[in-house]
């Protein structure tokens, strides 16, 4: 399940869409870490775009700062940043849902078991 941060992310950068769903409530500090994965995948023109989009969102509450750095921003859109996040929130979905319940547990306890029987 993706967390609120790439569900809001996701929602941005896809605002063309006629049935947008709505922005989820998200505290300062998750949308300063939305903030940071756009500069990281250099995605701020879509960001922008989504900004504008949902501009009469009412839980569309990023800090004022966040929304002036986005804004000011003269990043050309390139499509490959953006395929290059999806890819990202692709794999890492795949790797939450291979984890199982105990599954750590269990592997430093055979972890244990490994070095140990190769430190005797």
């Amino acid at each position: 399940m993706k967390n609120v941060i790439i569900r809001n992310m996701e929602r941005l950068l896809d605002n063309e869409t006629a049935e947008r769903e709505p922005i989820e409530p998200m505290t300062d500090w998750k949308w300063n870490e939305l903030y940071k994965l756009t500069t990281a995948f250099h995605l701020t023109p879509w960001i922008a775009e989504g900004l504008r989009a949902y501009a009469d969102d009412f839980f569309m509450q990023m800090p004022e700062t966040l929304q002036q750095l986005i804004m000011a921003s003269d990043e050309e859109k390139n499509q490959e940043n953006l395929e290059r996040f999806y890819l990202y929130v692709d794999r890492s979905q795949g790797a939450l849902h291979q984890i199982k319940p105990n599954s750590l547990k269990a592997y430093f306890r055979d972890l244990v078991k490994t070095v140990t029987n190769i430190e005797e």
